[in-house]
């Protein structure tokens, strides 16, 4: 953890800001578990500045749960998660639960329409692009 980032929660601490930190922990550093890097928890460093924290899976509604006081003081939400990619995007880790394709299978229709209608219009952004950078 970069040290600006625990002074930002120090510092939204002792103003009592009304701001939430979210960390994604996918419980790797690169390549390398957390473990072997560190022998602290991000939840319990903030805990450590008096900020509300909680150590939570990336379920929605777990999350929901725990944002009931969200801008009215600092909170930090250490979200567990599970990484596909390698940190460059070099590799797949293998085995891993997606959370969101899980989620798709429990949508109604109209969800699932905007998500296609959002993704094509995402590709179509990148082609644009993609087109506009080849020109000379």
């Amino acid at each position: 953890l970069p040290s600006h980032d625990s002074a930002a929660i120090g510092w939204a601490s002792t103003k009592n800001l009304p701001i939430l930190f979210v960390v994604e922990d996918n419980n790797l550093s690169i390549l390398t578990e957390k473990k072997v890097r560190r022998n602290w928890e991000m939840h319990e460093l903030a805990h450590a500045y008096k900020v509300e924290a909680y150590d939570i899976s990336d379920d929605p509604t777990e999350i929901l749960n725990h944002l009931s006081n969200v801008f009215n003081k600092p909170i930090l939400l250490n979200i567990r998660t599970v990484r596909k990619y390698w940190h460059a995007g070099a590799g797949i880790d293998g085995e891993y639960f997606d959370r969101y394709e899980w989620l798709k299978k429990t949508l109604p229709p109209e969800a699932l329409y905007i998500d296609e209608k959002n993704k094509n219009k995402v590709e179509e952004l990148w082609q644009s692009r993609l087109e506009k950078l080849s020109k000379p």
